[in-house]
Order: structure tokens, then C-alpha cells, then sequence
């Protein structure tokens, strides 16, 4: 296939007003673009516009071919562009290019065509001796206003880059720039460099660069300068007073001529025009802000009192901040925090990015909002105090740490301080609040009342779903006439406590009456200040969908499908410390499940009363396990669990399953039938599911087993639903 060569003519202006520079849209070549190699979609463009007979195409949007018949006279007239790069225009500008017509031949080639890079055919000469490196005068030349492309070096500039630092206040500029890094083989293609600027340090700024060896010469492709004023630098070895502020075209240059380092002749030298940021900033360099750096066994650092300030990461705790999510207990905290977006480029100037900060089984369980800022060799952040204790600010730093362990008498790591309302709240989990619920269809049914619910913080949990509707629930459903529901979105952690209206749906009114209340995001879960309804029937909804739909009457099926119809409880109390072959001693007591609350002041209740024999037991806790449609919930007493036990650190036998909810009393943690590292062990006519509490003490590994029975639904369709199973001559041995 005959290869078309082509020329540059620059970069043009598109007012997208007809008629318009280049007229014809030829293909939207947008998903073919290869910003590695973005001479392939100029070489289509090309292509295309052969076929058609014209002389001149461009390409803008990022990878729009456009020409035209007359598009070689028409391609400037809305003006010339500062924009471009990578050899395609932007948006409203063309990068534009002329096709060179092959001069007539009769003659056959006998051989292969050499296939020439493009870059190596179509460049921009520099040949001013003030780019040279070993020129000196003070002219404060900048190339902030380069039009990026390919260039080489050549006649008193030099041939090439030079690849060592380059002095202050060489190549007619302040800050020189020079390639860090080997020039390429021929065979390479072309590869990826930086070039460093030379000021305070060599390599004050940085600029990323393309580089190609073309055999004879190199070609690379420079863009802007990030400030001024910096200048890219060859490697001339001439020095001479004669100065040129302007380049010598290419062989194939842009005919438009480009101005490429500016000035308004010599002046004296002055300070490139840095951002404020990047010069004043305080350093964090301690080795334990690595994310190697463990904080087991170690007193928990926190950055609850950073003061507000621009930040640079460097020494021990690395260079800047790592970008994904890091494991729990490193950079000698509790939550480390992390960026959770890339780094921006100079050119961005500052930029809004979040920090996370990771904790129980959420990577942005905390977040705080800081800005970032590229300074050419190194980043800074403006960080602010953390949301909470035990977080702090992370360094990506990956060698091993030496540092020597606090003493052991150091106080144990406690969990990140939580705010109150996330620890200390009410449950409502009654399978009557769930949206799907319709109070008319249960035989004697009667709609209940939020009029005297206590003010205080409440979390949705169980079968009442695990927050509130925040859409429009229809009357008589959630076991009330007039249902509650949330009116605008949920909010974030970051957010902290916001108000919301909860309204009341009656009739053909989506919200008959209003309720104000408080929200929070917990992380995990979402909890509320509720306050009594505005009156009666008045009741706040749960999202759940395990309310029974069913309608009274005879029916075929004697067990509903949809919702359960003897969910229970197991109460395990230890008896006695454990002889050497005993495993679990426990005496196992089942309860029908009715009212959630008072399953849990019973149970409060006998835990309370034992006496001396919970101190000779503390290593096997009361604890109590709740048996539903789709899940298992356990219930811990934290005054039993052993001293050495940091109730948050509780686990299923899947560690990514941790603590679900703990206040004052109880520790709870839950697993779906079908996770957490449950297993199920099937019947004739029944299943059964296993998991386990695991922890590690000082009385060795706390490990409490617990189990579910469930009976298998007849319906073909609920092949897969089960039903809790209760039966009073289950064997009170307890799980196994």
C-alpha cells in the first residue's frame, strides 16, 4: 500500500460557524486515537482525504478527520491557535495538515519501500544559539507558549539534548531543561522521557517529553512550559553574543512561522514565577507515615490536630501520597488514609481530590476534602485536621521499617473514636416497618403509632431493611396508616449531621405531614434522630422487602413463601471452665422470636445474674444468635468478653465480616446465609448454617461457633428460600 506523505501546516481556529474552515467531516476516528502513537489516526485522516482528491485535512475533537475540496485555501481562515497537541487539534481547532502529490514516474521500484516514522520526516528545526548550553546571556527567554510537535535540534543549538544538568541562566533562560535519561536506540520507537529544569535543584520542574532516534538525528516532542521561565536546552557547544529570539524553519516547518522562546529583549534575571504553594510548605517525613509501617503492638498516631497548611511528603514516609486503598493499622495508625484519585499534571494547577481513610470493612469509611498541587519534582497537599482519632495521612513509601516497637506497657490501639451517635442508638428491626408490609392483609392485624417513640438516635437494621425509604411508600403499609419516608437523598460520612423532612403519605398526599429529624452516615449503616410522630397513625418505614404480602384465607401452601413463620433466637450461657476435651460448654436454650427488644432484655437480664462463674469463664462469653429469613445475627455482652479482647476487632470466620453494630451493652455481628464464611450442611427436609466468633486474647483464641436450622420452602420457586426452624427437642448441646 502506497504510503501518503503529508506536511504540517499548524494549528487553526474552528468558530464552528459555516462555512466553516474545513468543511467536510470525513470519519470521527475519536475511539481509534492511540496517544501513544497518535500518527495513526493522522495517517487515516490522510487516507481519507486522498480518496477524495484533497490537499489538506485536519484533525480536531481529539480524533474528528476534516476536509475539503477547497479546505487547502480555507484551513486559516478563522485564525491561527495556540492550542494542539499531539498532532490533533482540540475542541473549535484543527490541527492541520497538507498532503505532498508525488512528482510523476514511469519508473518500477524494485524494492521494498523504507517505511520512515513520520515524526522523522515532518518537525521543527531549533537552531538559535541561544538554546545552546553553554550560552549564558541574561535574556529570560520562556517556552510557556510552545506549540507542542516534534522538534529537533540543529546547527549552533546543537544536535541533541544534552543528558546531564545544565547550569542556572544557560540557554537564554532562568531555568534550563535538560533529558533525564539515555537518548533511544533506533529500534526503541519512541520512548518516553522527562526533562528536568535546573534551578533551586536540578530538577526544580519536570516535563514529560517523546523522544525518537531517526538515525542520523533525534526528534522529540515537546509541549509548553508549565511556568516561566523555563526553556528547553540543546547541547551546542559554541558560545557567541549574536542573539535570535526567533527559529529557523524546518524542512518541513509550519508555513505560519512560530515564535518559540519569547522575550522583549535582554532583561535582567528573574525568579521563575513559582506557585506560592510550591515554595512554602511544611515537610512530613517521619518513617512511621509509611505504609509499611505497622501500628500493631505500637501506640496509634493521629492527625485530629494537623494544623490547616500546604504539606510535601518526602524522606522516610515516601514522596507523595499512595493512590489506592491501604491495609488497616499501617502508617502507624488506626485508619490510613489514601488518595483516592491520580495525581494531577502540572498544567492542572491545584486541584480537589478526597482523602479515605480505611476502616472495619470500608475503604472510605472516613473522607475529608483537601487539595493537590503538581510542582514539576514533587506534589504538595493542603491538608486539615481528620474527621476523627485514630486516622492520619499516609506516605507511599514501601521499604520495610526498623523502627524500633513502643514498650509493651504502651496502652493497647483503641478503635478511631466514632461520633456518638454511630455507637450509641436504638434498633428498629420489626418485620411490621418494612415498606412492603400491608397491615390490612394480616388476619387481626391493628396499624401501630410512632405518637410516643422516645427522641433519641435510632438504627434501621433486620427486617425492617437497613435504612429509610426515600421514596413515596403507599398508605396502610409499614403496619400504619400513614407511613413514614425520607424526603431527599442520604448523606455522605462527610457530611456529618444533616437535616431532613420525613413526610407522611395519606391518601392521594405524598406527604400529608412532616416530621423534622436528624441524619448520619456511619460509614456501614446510617442512623437517625427521630422524634414522636405528628400524630396518630402515624409510623417511620424501612426499606426492607421481607414484609408478608399474603392475604388471610385457606390456601394450599401451609408455609408462606414471603416472609417467615417462627423466626428464633439460640441463648448460649457458658456453665463452667472447659475440661481439656471439651470444646464448647455451653448449655443452649431456644426461644421463639417475637419482640427483638425484649429477646434483648431477657437476655440481658440472665447474663446480669451470673455470678462468680462468668469471671472463671470470661474466656467463653454469653452470647446470643438471631435466627431470620436471610440472615444470622449474634449479640455479644462486651462486660464478658476478656480484657484483652478489643470488641472491634471480633470477626466471623471471614475477616472482612467484622462488627455490624455495638453500644454500651452488645456487640452484634451479622452474616447473610449465603457469606461471611458460613457453611451450610443440607437435609432431607432442612438445612443448617455454620460460622463462627474468632479473636485473639489473652487467654489464648476466642472462638464461638453458632448455628441456624432452617426448613426447606416447598415451592418450586423458592428452591432457595429457607424458613428458621424451630423445634423444642433440638439437642442443647449447643452449635457444633
Amino acid at each position: 500500500q502506497q504510503q501518503i506523505k503529508y506536511e504540517t501546516l499548524g494549528c487553526f481556529k474552528d468558530s464552528q460557524v459555516d462555512p466553516r474552515p474545513l468543511p467536510e467531516l470525513l470519519a470521527d476516528l475519536t475511539s481509534e486515537v492511540d496517544w501513544y502513537d497518535p500518527n495513526k489516526v493522522i495517517k487515516k485522516c490522510a487516507k481519507l482525504a486522498s480518496d477524495k482528491g484533497y490537499t489538506a485535512f485536519g484533525l480536531q475533537s481529539y480524533g474528528q478527520c476534516w476536509s475539503g475540496k477547497k479546505a487547502a485555501k480555507t484551513y486559516d481562515s478563522d485564525g491561527v491557535s495556540s492550542g494542539c497537541g499531539v498532532g490533533l487539534g482540540g475542541r473549535e481547532e484543527n490541527m492541520v495538515f497538507k498532503i505532498i502529490l508525488d512528482e510523476p514516474t514511469t519508473k518500477v521500484p524494485t524494492t521494498e519501500p523504507v517505511t520512515i516514522a513520520l515524526e522523522c520526516q515532518n518537525y521543527i528545526t531549533l537552531t538559535s544559539i541561544n538554546r545552546s548550553a553553554t550560552f549564558n546571556e541574561p535574556l529570560g527567554l520562556c517556552d510557556d507558549k510552545l506549540q507542542p510537535g516534534w522538534y529537533k535540534f540543529s546547527g549552533r543549538a546543537g544536535d541533541r539534548m544534552p543528558t546531564s544538568c545544565v547550569p542556572v541562566r544557560h540557554c537564554g533562560t532562568h531555568a534550563p531543561g535538560w533529558l533525564n535519561g539515555p537518548h533511544p536506540a533506533v529500534h526503541e520507537g519512541a520512548v518516553s522521557r522527562d526533562v528536568c529544569f535546573h534551578w533551586r535543584s536540578c530538577c526544580s520542574w519536570r516535563n514529560s517529553v517523546l523522544v525518537r532516534n531517526c538515525g542520523a538525528f533525534y526528534v522529540y516532542f515537546l509541549s509548553p512550559t508549565m511556568t516561566c521561565n523555563l526553556g528547553y536546552c540543546g547541547n551546542g557547544k559554541e558560545t557567541t553574543t549574536r542573539l535570535s529570539t526567533t527559529e529557523t524553519s524546518a524542512t518541513s516547518a509550519p508555513t505560519t512561522g512560530t515564535t518559540l522562546m519569547t522575550s522583549s529583549g535582554p532583561t535582567f534575571p528573574t525568579t521563575p514565577l513559582t506557585p506560592l504553594e510550591c515554595l512554602n510548605y511544611k515537610s512530613l517525613n517521619e518513617s512511621t507515615r509509611a505504609v509499611t509501617y505497622s501500628s500493631k503492638n505500637r501506640q496509634a498516631l493521629c492527625d485530629n490536630r494537623l494544623p490547616k497548611a500546604w504539606y510535601r511528603f518526602s524522606g522516610g514516609a515516601g514522596d507523595k501520597m499512595p493512590e489506592r486503598c491501604v491495609d488497616k493499622f499501617s502508617c502507624g495508625t488506626h485508619a490510613p488514609g489514601w488518595l483516592s484519585k491520580s495525581h494531577p499534571l502540572v498544567t492542572e494547577g491545584v486541584v480537589d481530590a478526597t482523602v479515605c481513610f480505611h476502616w472495619g470493612s470500608t475503604c472510605c469509611f472516613w473522607s475529608s476534602q483537601v487539595k493537590v498541587r503538581n510542582c514539576g519534582g514533587f506534589y504538595v497537599y493542603q491538608l486539615k485536621q481528620t474527621p476523627a482519632c485514630s486516622l492520619r495521612y499516609c506516605g507511599n513509601r514501601q521499604e520495610p521499617m526498623t523502627s524500633t516497637p513502643y514498650p509493651s506497657t504502651t496502652k493497647a490501639p483503641t478503635t478511631p473514636s466514632l461520633p456518638p451517635e454511630c455507637s450509641r442508638y436504638k434498633v428498629i428491626s420489626d418485620a411490621d416497618r418494612s415498606q412492603t408490609y400491608e397491615y390490612k392483609n394480616v388476619q387481626d392485624a391493628k396499624p401501630i403509632c410512632d405518637r410516643r417513640l422516645p427522641k433519641a438516635w435510632y438504627r434501621f437494621s433486620g427486617l425492617a431493611g437497613d435504612k429509610m425509604s426515600n421514596e413515596c411508600v403507599p398508605p396502610y403499609h409499614c403496619g400504619t396508616h400513614a407511613p413514614g419516608w425520607l424526603l431527599g437523598a442520604h448523606p455522605e460520612v462527610s457530611d456529618g449531621v444533616v437535616t431532613r423532612t420525613v413526610c407522611f403519605s395519606w391518601r392521594n398526599k405524598c406527604c400529608r405531614w412532616r416530621s423534622q429529624i436528624s441524619v448520619r452516615n456511619c460509614g456501614d449503616f446510617y442512623v437517625y434522630k427521630l422524634q414522636r410522630a405528628p400524630k396518630c397513625k402515624l409510623r417511620y418505614c424501612g426499606v426492607g422487602k421481607q414484609g408478608t404480602t399474603t392475604t388471610p384465607g385457606p390456601t394450599t401452601n401451609p408455609i408462606p413463601t414471603t416472609i417467615a413463620k417462627h423466626p428464633f433466637i439460640v441463648i448460649c450461657i457458658p456453665q463452667r471452665m472447659p475440661r481439656r476435651d471439651e470444646a464448647f460448654p455451653y448449655k443452649c436454650n431456644y426461644h421463639r422470636l417475637d419482640s427483638v427488644q425484649n429477646v434483648l432484655n431477657n437476655f440481658q437480664l440472665l447474663h446480669k445474674r451470673r455470678g462468680a462463674a462468668e469471671k472463671r469463664a470470661q474466656a467463653y462469653p454469653p452470647f446470643m444468635v438471631m435466627c431470620l429469613v436471610d440472615s444470622m445475627h449474634v449479640f455479644i455482652p462486651r462486660r464478658h468478653l476478656p480484657r484483652s479482647v478489643d470488641p472491634w476487632q471480633l470477626r466471623l470466620d471471614d475477616e472482612r465480616c467484622g462488627v455490624a453494630q455495638m453500644n454500651d451493652e452488645h456487640v452484634m455481628l451479622q452474616t447473610p446465609l449465603e457469606g461471611c464464611g458460613t457453611t451450610r450442611r443440607t437435609y432431607d427436609k432442612s438445612v443448617s448454617f455454620h460460622n463462627k466468633v474468632v479473636a485473639q486474647s489473652g487467654m489464648g483464641f476466642l472462638d464461638l461457633p453458632f448455628q441456624c436450622s432452617y426448613e426447606t420452602l416447598d415451592s418450586d420457586k423458592d428452591l432457595n428460600r429457607f424458613e428458621p426452624f424451630f423445634k423444642r427437642d433440638e439437642p442443647e448441646t449447643g452449635p457444633n
